[in-house]
């Protein structure tokens, strides 16, 4: 299901990079930033009760955190931009989790806070009145960090940390209103996909809504 859902996503965004040229934007250099909710869409807590005895454990976390992301790029068609962006994501995730281990009490808990830096296309299509439809497909170069806590059965582990990078696939949709030649208004969704390594940092995907200030130059 996720595969099919990506490929209708990216088969969309392809279509609006690919639609015949109507009037759009300027060409020429734009800049601007973005903040809004992340979520991560994997449960941070399955898988949880095997590490407790059977029964035992209960589970608690919050998946979603304040993001921010600025970018700038180049109108060089009147309907496709090449996009660069850094993205930070917050504290995306934290779980807690505890029961007993053999009969004594114990606990784990993680914070997972991933951002990185994306390169990409953004495709226009104007639909009048000032306003335009966007579909964005591109690369995340991400970069993770998780941290770690035990207690009880869990003590030896103490506290540490891990991180990792990699490059996956981002792809998205908005809508941006020009005010004027130099200042639009950007409303978007945005997906991330395979954030972090699954054997070091965990992985999951990450969707971002957002709003934000383009300028023109």
């Amino acid at each position: 299901m996720k595969n099919n859902q990506s490929a209708v996503v990216v088969a969309v965004v392809l279509a609006f990079i690919a639609s015949p040229v109507v009037e759009a934007a300027t060409e020429g250099w734009y800049a601007g930033v973005g903040a809004g909710k992340a979520r991560v869409v994997e449960d941070m807590c399955d898988g949880s009760e095997d590490s407790f005895d059977l029964g035992s454990s209960s589970c608690s976390a919050d998946d979603t955190s304040t993001s921010w992301k600025v970018f700038a790029g180049y109108q060089f068609h009147p309907n496709v931009s090449a996009e660069l962006g850094y993205v930070d994501f917050g504290k995306t995730a934290e779980a807690s989790a505890r029961g007993t281990v053999l009969g004594v009490a114990s606990s784990v808990s993680l914070d997972w806070e991933p951002k990185g830096f994306t390169v990409g296309a953004v495709g226009t299509f104007p639909v009048g009145s000032g306003f335009e439809l966007l579909g964005k497909l591109g690369l995340m170069r991400w970069d993770v960090d998780l941290s770690f806590s035990g207690t009880g059965a869990y003590a030896d582990a103490g506290s540490f940390g891990d991180d990792d990078t990699g490059i996956d696939l981002t792809f998205g949709i908005g809508v941006k209103y020009d005010f004027n030649k130099t200042v639009a208004l950007r409303a978007e969704w945005d997906r991330f996909n395979d954030v972090g390594d699954k054997d070091t940092t965990d992985q999951a995907d990450i969707d971002m809504l957002s709003v934000g200030v383009q300028f023109g130059f």
